[in-house]
């Protein structure tokens, strides 16, 4: 029988030419002299989180510098893509996120169903609007449980995908939608990082959501223990798109400032294949993911009951003592 460590092999096989497709667009946003993105693409920028300038240099990636704030520990880029930049890049962006739910279902489609499993402990029922829907596929389980689905997709051929399922969706930055619906659910998969500034962007989300409404959140997660050994290679650090790492402290504070108190939160993805690959000198993501000393040392469980775990599933609910800003 294909063990764990198995089937990780196989998926992070698989994503192998998605993440080639990507660094060759990626690359035609990099200045070839300095190795950096372009200057006229980035600006500098404060702490997302606390807003202080007290950042230590960690690493440079695929043209991008990460930094830890001194302050609060917020991991994050900077300097940074400007606000249009940004918008840009992910429009023009490929559509192998759409062909990994196809080669990749029963991955998604799991890590999916275990996101759904948290949201209907607190709304069962309702109108859900997933922003980064991709080409639906989280849209498509929701509607089987009996939400009404929605979604915003920025990748004009996703968006296309989307549509032709029958789920209502947009191809404009939520800002710039004059939305007259309220949802029960919004939900974020591996979007929130992507968010420059998640405090604000919180804010305007809380006028979307009903009186008893959620948002769920999906992140990368900064305090794993595979960004903690791996660091530069690890993937979570891409360089370009992800902007803001979050841990369990820094996404609790950017809650909390936006007026949000989060209600669940638990790990999931432990990611022991790559650390353990590293650890035996070899690519993290195209080793032989076999079993060895490590799993001797740290158990899947014990990784994910530790918050430890490469990512984190969230909700987040209003707090009830704060009137939602018009």
């Amino acid at each position: 029988m294909e063990t764990s460590l198995q089937r990780e092999q196989k998926l992070h096989e698989s994503r192998k030419s998605m993440y080639e497709t990507t660094e060759i667009y990626r690359r035609t946003y990099i200045n070839e002299e300095t190795g950096l993105i372009k200057s006229e693409l980035i600006e500098n920028r404060d702490c997302p989180c606390c807003g202080k300038d007290m950042k230590s240099i960690l690493f440079t990636k695929n043209g991008g510098r990460y930094v830890k704030c001194n302050n609060c520990g917020m991991i994050y880029l900077d300097p940074v893509f400007k606000d249009n930049k940004l918008v840009d890049y992910y429009k023009k962006n490929n559509t192998e996120q759409s062909s990994a739910h196809e080669n990749e279902y029963e991955f998604y489609k799991n890590i999916y169903s275990q996101g759904l499993v948290e949201i209907i402990k607190h709304c069962k029922n309702g109108k859900l609007l997933d922003v980064g829907c991709s080409s639906g596929l989280f849209l498509d389980l929701c509607r089987e449980k009996g939400y009404k689905t929605y979604g915003i997709e920025l990748n004009e051929s996703e968006l296309n995908i989307t549509r032709h399922k029958e789920h209502k969706a947009w191809g404009k930055p939520i800002q710039q939608l004059e939305l007259d619906e309220q949802f029960d659910v919004i939900s974020m998969w591996d979007v929130f990082e992507h968010i420059k500034d998640g405090n604000q962007y919180l804010e305007y989300l809380n006028k979307l959501l009903k009186p008893e409404g959620i948002i769920f959140l999906q992140i990368p997660s900064s305090n794993s223990l595979a960004a903690r050994i791996l660091r530069e290679k690890c993937n979570m650090f891409d360089g370009i798109e992800h902007v803001n790492l979050y841990g369990t402290s820094t996404i609790k504070r950017v809650a909390k400032n936006a007026g949000f108190t989060i209600v669940s939160m638990i790990s999931v993805i432990d990611e022991l294949g790559p650390i353990g690959n590293y650890l035996s000198y070899e690519d993290p993501y195209q080793g032989k993911f076999q079993e060895g000393e490590l799993g001797e040392i740290l158990s899947k469980q014990a990784v994910l009951d530790q918050l430890l775990g490469y990512k984190l599933q969230i909700i987040l609910k209003p707090e009830q003592n704060r009137e939602k800003k018009s």
